[in-house]
Parts: C-alpha cells; sequence; structure tokens
C-alpha cells in the first residue's frame, strides 16, 4: 500500500517512479534522485541495537539503500527518506534509534494498523528549514504510523520538526544538495498541499540532476 502511494505521489508530482531492486548497478547516472521508503525495522547492529528476538530483518535491502546513499552523497544526488527511509538515511550517518516507541517516555499512540493510518498528531517545524520553507507553515498535523525513532542524530544532520513529546519527524542534511528525512507519511496525505509540495520540491531538484546527466 504505501509504496503503491508514493508511486502515485512521484507521478503526480511529475516524477518518473522506477522501482530499485538489490541486483540493480549502483550507476548514478541511471537515477535522477532517490525515495527510500517505510517497512521492516532497520537492522539494529548498524546502530549498536539489540536484535528483537524472533523479529523479521530486511538485511539485502539495509545493504542496498546504503550503498546507494553512499552513491548518493558522492554523486550530489537528491535523497527523500520516508518513515524507515529517514531512520536509515540517519544511522547510516552513524546516528541510533529508539528501537520501539513503548519505550519512549509521554508516547501513546494506537497500535493497529488502521488506527494509526487515522491517527492524527501535532509537530513543530524549525521555521528556517527545509521542511517549513516548502509546506509554508511551523505547525503540521501529521499521521502516526512508525513503530521506531530517531534518537542520536547523524552526522551532519539537523532536526527540522519536533512532536510536542520531542520525538523527531525530520531532519535535513547541512552539506548535501538535498537529503530529507521525513517521518510521517506524506504519500498519505497528497490531498493536502503541504504533502503535494514535499514530493514536488524533492522531484524539482531531480529533475535538475536530469538536466545535468543530459549534459554530461
Amino acid at each position: 500500500l504505501a509504496y503503491q502511494a508514493m508511486k502515485f505521489a512521484v507521478w503526480l508530482a511529475g516524477g518518473d517512479p522506477v522501482k530499485i531492486t538489490s541486483k540493480a548497478p549502483r550507476d548514478p547516472k541511471s537515477i535522477d534522485g532517490l525515495l527510500f521508503g517505510g517497512g521492516s525495522d532497520v537492522y539494529p547492529e548498524r546502530y549498536q541495537g539489540a536484535v528483537k528476538e524472533g523479529h523479521r530483518y530486511n538485511l539485502a535491502r539495509d545493504e542496498m539503500e546504503a550503498s546507494w546513499a553512499e552513491v548518493a552523497l558522492n554523486q550530489d544526488i537528491p535523497v527523500l527518506g520516508i518513515c524507515r527511509g529517514m531512520q536509515m538515511l540517519n544511522v547510516l550517518q552513524g546516528g541510533t534509534l529508539y528501537p520501539d516507541l513503548s519505550d519512549f517516555e509521554d508516547s501513546d499512540y494506537p497500535t493497529s494498523f488502521l488506527h494509526r493510518m487515522f491517527y492524527r498528531k501535532p509537530i513543530r517545524i524549525e521555521p528556517d528549514s527545509w521542511l517549513a520553507e516548502t509546506v509554508g507553515t511551523d505547525e503540521l498535523c501529521v499521521n502516526s504510523i512508525h513503530t521506531q525513532a530517531v534518537k542520536d542524530l547523524g552526522d551532519s544532520f539537523d532536526v527540522a520538526a519536533r512532536e510536542p513529546n520531542g520525538i523527531i519527524q525530520s531532519i535535513e542534511h547541512r552539506t548535501a544538495r538535498f537529503m530529507v528525512g521525513i517521518q510521517f507519511h506524506p504519500e498519505f496525505l497528497v490531498y493536502r498541499k503541504s504533502a503535494r509540495r514535499i514530493f514536488e520540491r524533492f522531484i524539482s531538484c531531480a529533475r535538475e540532476v536530469a538536466q545535468e546527466h543530459e549534459n554530461g
């Protein structure tokens, strides 16, 4: 469901969504932007966390995203990380995660997927951030589908938004052309202009890269 919603959001913003598999060569000229979406937990040993007993991890996906993120940083390719995608970007830059939000003080979220889809919570956005400029406000009401969250920031990331209880809802890389993490799911909020703008600006940056590729 989330993958189809992201495809639609990218298409709606004028992009051409292409699924990348673990077998795809890491050729920076084959893509103009990267979107890392939601999914299973990031493997805890990547951030010195404890593996959950009986939990299934997608190690192949972790490796694929790690190598693509390195390519993106080296080649200045725009990257948008959503939910797990934001967490992965943070971990790859040396950050850590809260492995389970139920252990976080002042967190009271619905547990079933359906309730999480319709639950809304406020976030406060840093006024000088890319996100604030993009959505045109310093406050948003967003969905809450995640069960983990960023704890310690990775190198070169700044916090762009938080919940009232302090949980980080967006991060932005200081030096990359475009490397933004969004903890909520804007692909499920595309009926809102603010959510569409996130994808539109990501695609706009990817278009610049496409033009550079064409010009050699």
